[in-house]
């Protein structure tokens, strides 16, 4: 007899469009903001044009000079290249929601009277992306959207945020869960169905955050801090610094920024070697990150670029992973009795599998081992815990204190 709606056994197969539902005997009393959400970066640049779009304080002309035919013409050759590390998604909405996505990064300017995603290029228009919300939570009642308003472009004044506001509201109304009704630790159960929309308060347009407010938005409550990684090494320290023992008693729903931003050098090598272009560059964020969830618990917004159905999938079970129970309870222990903790740490998972040869081991993989707060505690006992006894203990010692000191500096 098959299992009721819900109450699906795990592991198994993953339906993506609907897999809040599938698992919600395990999620419906959590809190949102405690559940690892798939989510993806710039989510509307999954097809950009070669128009650019001008900072929110350009003063109209300068925008309508920007965009002119004869200046677009000049500058095809250096757009084409740039629009290569612009592209940050395969797949339009409807295809993130029905991978999985449920936390939507939007950037939107104001262009010729109608609003667009875009990604520092001109992208599709919000409106049909709104659309497909609507209908993605018709389809399936049971799941919980989350969309981020937080770059707002070429909005000059209060008319300008209220407009988008109301095409927001005209698509998405009945289903926004407002601060008022639903606050931050608003559970699964209380939320299946409903869009929480989070606008990013306005400096220069303070009605416009109040606007909001009582329009049913989260001006608050979402940390999202950027890594301002330019490659792996720098997005690794970031992604382990923010899941160590204490990631999961942050009291805002918090994104971790997976991604990598390209800096000037990294574009300009690329038209001779490899990266050649954003996806490229983003493809062992996708390895590390998977390793990253076998061993450490992520109740939060995972946001990256070119989500996978891999990744998708990874992320959604992390959620009900026998192992990351394990995790937890072992960090409770360690935090309890920090000398146990390392002891059992260095015998059981980390010295053996270093001096093992025969296992390919990443140094990646046995940092992810330890727990970030007892690192510290770690590097100050490791260099001289077996160099009387055992040279080769000893060098392996030497060897991973190195690395865990660069994991902490």
């Amino acid at each position: 007899m098959p299992d009721a709606p819900g109450a699906a056994s795990f592991p198994g197969q993953i339906d993506r469009c609907r897999w809040m539902e599938q698992h919600a005997d395990r999620l419906l009393d959590k809190p949102l903001r405690k559940i690892c959400l798939p989510g993806s970066h710039d989510s509307g640049a999954y097809f950009l044009e070669h128009r650019s779009v001008p900072g929110n304080t350009y003063p109209d002309w300068l925008c309508r000079l920007l965009n002119s035919w004869w200046l677009q013409c000049l500058a095809y050759p250096i757009n084409s290249i740039a629009l290569k590390w612009s592209i940050t998604q395969r797949r339009d909405i409807a295809g993130q929601l029905r991978q999985g996505v449920r936390y939507f990064d939007l950037r939107v300017a104001q262009v010729d009277g109608d609003f667009h995603l875009v990604h520092t290029y001109l992208g599709p228009r919000l409106e049909p992306s709104l659309a497909q919300v609507e209908e993605f939570l018709s389809l399936h009642p049971h799941e919980v959207v989350l969309l981020d308003f937080n770059h707002l472009y070429c909005m000059h004044n209060l008319a300008d945020h209220v407009a988008l506001q109301q095409l927001v509201w005209r698509h998405l109304g009945k289903r926004l869960a407002g601060p008022a009704e639903f606050g931050l630790d608003a559970t699964y159960r209380a939320l299946q169905g409903k869009v929480m929309a989070f606008y990013a308060p306005c400096t220069r347009c303070p009605e416009a955050t109040e606007r909001a407010r009582a329009a049913s938005f989260h001006t608050g409550g979402l940390c999202s801090p950027w890594p301002r990684a330019a490659n792996l090494d720098q997005l690794r320290a970031h992604l382990l610094r923010h899941t160590g023992q204490n990631s999961d008693e942050k009291d805002t729903f918090f994104v971790l920024q997976a991604v990598i931003t390209p800096v000037g050098n990294t574009i300009a090598s690329g038209l001779l070697w490899a990266p050649h272009h954003l996806e490229a560059l983003s493809a062992p964020v996708t390895c590390f990150l998977q390793d990253l969830l076998r061993v450490r618990s992520v109740p939060c917004i995972v946001m990256v670029d070119f989500m996978c159905d891999g990744l998708a999938d990874a992320l959604i079970r992390s959620n009900f992973s026998p192992q990351q129970q394990q995790h937890q309870q072992h960090k409770q222990v360690a935090a309890a009795k920090p000398n146990t903790g390392f002891d059992t740490m260095l015998d059981n998972a980390v010295t053996t599998r270093l001096l093992n040869r025969d296992t390919r081991m990443s140094v990646d993989h046995l940092v992810l081992q330890l727990d970030v707060p007892v690192v510290k505690h770690v590097v100050q006992r490791l260099s001289d815990e077996y160099s009387s006894k055992d040279s080769a203990k000893g060098s392996a010692s030497k060897a991973l204190r190195r690395v865990l000191q660069r994991v902490v500096s």
